[in-house]
């Protein structure tokens, strides 16, 4: 005998978005009903009042943490493309501030490519030389260094180019 059933097609966010507004009600009510005191807390023993504080608690940080999710999803696609673009700004004054070879203006001047046994490794990181003297060292320099670097044993100022 043939049995068929019936499907809905949903986008993956927009059903992820559903249980979890599903999941935020049920913990409403479930924090309501535990914010009720269904017996007189006076008869409670210390121990038992405390679990039950406990719980509400937990409970309460449950639907926290599912209301932050179902926000972040919510998200439109504006507020996520700045967001991206807000942390792709970030990496990029990382960079900046280690001495990476960032721009194609950095690509033009003579470079610093490492070197590895990995050949995947090797040429992943390069370091643009800036016209004049380029210094290396230590993050922790007493003078700031173009390119800071980390090792048993780099000096803190170690060269200059």
């Amino acid at each position: 005998q043939i049995k068929n059933a019936a499907v809905v097609n949903e986008d993956p966010n927009q059903k992820m978005i559903r249980e979890l507004k599903e999941e935020v009600e049920r913990l409403r009510k479930l924090a309501q009903v535990q914010s009720e005191p269904q017996v007189d807390l006076e008869l409670l023993t210390a121990a038992a009042r405390r679990e039950a504080e406990e719980e509400a608690a937990a409970v309460r940080e449950e639907l926290a943490e599912s209301k932050k999710l179902l926000e972040e999803l919510g998200k439109s696609w504006e507020d996520r493309e700045r967001d991206a673009a807000l942390i792709e700004e970030q990496r990029h004054a990382s960079m900046v501030q280690l001495g990476l070879a960032i721009s194609d203006e950095d690509m033009q001047q003579p470079q610093l490519i490492n070197i590895n046994e990995d050949e995947s490794r090797s040429g992943a990181i390069i370091y643009a030389l800036k016209p004049g003297a380029t210094t290396v060292g230590r993050p922790d320099a007493p003078v700031a260094q173009n390119i800071k670097l980390l090792g048993l044993n780099m000096a803190p100022q170690h060269c200059v180019i």
